[in-house]
């Protein structure tokens, strides 16, 4: 039942979108309806929301704002700033441009014929003014008055403004009745056709946005399955590569995306798709924000909503979908590179394997860190850059200057900090030690858990959790670099065989490393080395047991538990402390006792 649905509605989808094809190609378009369309907004009007409150900015002395026409900045008018408790300095200049932007909006409103409308230069009060003269349906009013600030700020004569002004005035307001113009004549056959098309665009792309999100969730569920069933196999054959998954049944698509990337790990590909599944995800958004955004720009009565649903919201999506991107991207190469890396490099040095994958697992957190940082840093600031100067119009280049200014004091404040991120990355550089390392810096000790540019968390014998600034660390004692080594040392008592002592424990290490777990861990012969000292305990004798790195704990104890059960079996005896003590009596006390006075001596074990 649920498929025959889907099927009707697959087939509905499809004639509209075979419908829209045929309105698009043979409705009456042609040259002049497509001149009728508006161009698409620039950087700055959609960047700067229509506020009369946030729009002016200081120049030099004065106060310079934007007049604006049907939300396209058309001038620039300046005035000295108001000097009033009450109001800010800006005061001056924005209710000069609301007056002009008023008349402006009154003219568009007024004339219907763009052809007869009139703009001219004159002289009133003593004063240069721009004026429409009184013409069908307006009367005679001034538009705007050049003052001796305009002058000051453009460098030019108020006679040469007033004319520059004039006919940008007449060309924008002509373009605007005419807008409006074409918007009454063409409604129904053309501007509301192109509406519904560029609907049925919007509509159509997100379901084909929709139907890719189905063939990736499909592919995702592939993968999953495919990674219970190699577990599955694993486990009845160990030999089994993981990396064997079958192509997928789609012919095109992800099997050319996994060509391309042939090592990538079932986890990896899990990444490529759940990034592609975010990217469809907020490109529907995008497409309906964007859309509707150009449809409300599309007609005058709602251009300044168009702006605002278009500006300062779509740049801050774009800005997220470019972080989320490249910290995507960033982290999947940096993980592919380092895994090829590590296969590269196992090549040269099979015996290291288990070094190269602490390395790698050390390299991947501190690098994706670092990404992410970059990629933040550079989303904070372009968002910060769009919502000042949009909002409060205020540039990011002048706060980077100040920056600038202040950014030797900054250096010494944070000079400990620089510190840091400079011994990481030679800690890094240097392979001092990686995530999996036991290290001692100082008179700490402990598993190396986590390591960045800036700071190492170790986890000593307790479960504390120690954290350690990487520009503190001068002298570090790494215990398991490539391999680590049991230092076993003995006592045995003097009475012993010391001979058949060295032979038990040389007896006792090979068998170990004839066991098939042992062996694993133990990668030489174990060394007795002899005799190390002779001591009021007993003969000090010392054997080496080169293991895998961090099981040199778990091999000595094992050692050490069966050195002493084969002692027992062989009657050797491990040496305790003796001591001789010389006594000497006092001869009245011993008179008293009856005892014969002198000295005498004893040994004590």
């Amino acid at each position: 039942m649920m498929k025959g649905k889907f099927y009707r509605f697959h087939r509905v989808i499809k004639w509209f979108a075979i419908g829209l094809l045929a309105v698009g190609m043979f409705a009456p378009w042609g040259t002049a309806a497509i001149a009728q369309l508006p161009p698409l907004p620039t950087f700055q009007d959609i960047t700067r929301v229509s506020n009369p409150r946030i729009r002016a900015r200081a120049c030099a002395n004065l106060f310079c704002a934007p007049v604006r026409l049907d939300n396209r900045s058309i001038l620039e008018v300046t005035s000295q700033p108001t000097i009033s408790p009450d109001h800010p300095q800006d005061f001056d200049v924005q209710q000069r441009v609301q007056r002009i932007e008023k008349i402006l909006m009154s003219i568009v409103a007024a004339v219907e014929n763009p052809d007869t409308l009139g703009i001219e230069v004159g002289i009133r009060n003593d004063e240069t003014v721009v004026y429409a003269p009184e013409q069908p349906q307006i009367q005679d009013q001034v538009i705007i008055t050049i003052t001796d600030f305009d002058s000051l700020h453009q460098g030019q004569s108020k006679k040469a403004i007033a004319k520059q002004w004039r006919d940008t005035i007449y060309q924008e307001l002509y373009h605007s009745i005419s807008e409006r113009r074409a918007f009454q004549q063409y409604f129904w056959n053309r501007k509301l056709p192109f509406t519904l098309l560029f609907l049925g665009i919007i509509i159509l792309s997100s379901w084909i946005l929709w139907q890719v999100q189905k063939i990736i969730d499909r592919e995702n569920q592939r993968i999953q399955n495919l990674s219970q069933t190699a577990t599955d196999i694993i486990e009845a054959d160990p030999n089994y590569d993981p990396k064997i998954i079958p192509k997928s049944r789609l012919k095109f698509g992800f099997n050319q995306i996994w060509s391309r990337l042939p090592n990538l790990s079932p986890n990896q590909q899990k990444q490529v798709i759940q990034f592609l599944r975010q990217v469809t995800q907020w490109g529907q958004i995008f497409i309906w924000l964007g859309g509707l955004a150009y449809l409300l720009y599309y007609y005058p009565a709602t251009r300044a909503i168009g702006v605002a649903l278009g500006g300062v919201p779509l740049s801050l999506l774009v800005y997220y979908l470019i972080v989320i991107a490249a910290i995507k991207i960033s982290h999947l190469s940096i993980e592919y590179s380092l895994q090829e890396w590590v296969n590269q490099s196992l090549f040269k040095y099979p015996n290291s394997q288990q070094r190269f994958l602490s390395r790698q697992i050390t390299y991947t957190a501190a690098l994706k860190g670092l990404a992410s940082f970059t990629s933040y840093f550079i989303g904070v600031v372009l968002t910060l850059n769009t919502i000042l100067s949009s909002v409060f119009n205020i540039q990011i280049n002048e706060i980077l200057t100040g920056v600038g200014v202040i950014g030797f004091a900054l250096t010494y404040i944070f000079q400990s900090t620089i510190k840091d991120v400079l011994n990481g990355c030679l800690i890094l550089w240097t392979d001092q030690y990686a995530v999996g390392d036991v290290i001692a810096v100082e008179n700490k000790s402990g598993l190396v858990e986590y390591i960045n540019l800036y700071i190492t968390q170790i986890r000593n014998l307790d479960g504390n959790l120690i954290t350690i600034p990487n520009g503190s660390i001068s002298l570090v004692e790494n215990m398991t670099k490539n391999w680590s080594r049991v230092n076993f040392t003995i006592e045995v008592a003097y009475d012993s065989d010391i001979r058949k002592a060295m032979e038990v424990m040389k007896r006792v290490g090979e068998e170990m490393l004839q066991e098939p777990y042992w062996r694993n861990l133990i990668l030489e012969l174990p060394q007795v080395l002899g005799v190390d000292a002779v001591s009021h305990r007993g003969m000090l004798v010392r054997i080496w047991i080169t293991t895998q790195p961090v099981k040199q704990w778990e091999v000595g104890r094992e050692f050490r538990c069966r050195v002493k059960e084969a002692f027992d079996r062989e009657g050797i005896k491990i040496g305790i402390p003796q001591q001789t003590l010389w006594h000497q009596g006092y001869h009245h006390l011993l008179d008293q006792n009856g005892n014969h006075g002198g000295e005498f001596s004893s040994s004590v074990n």
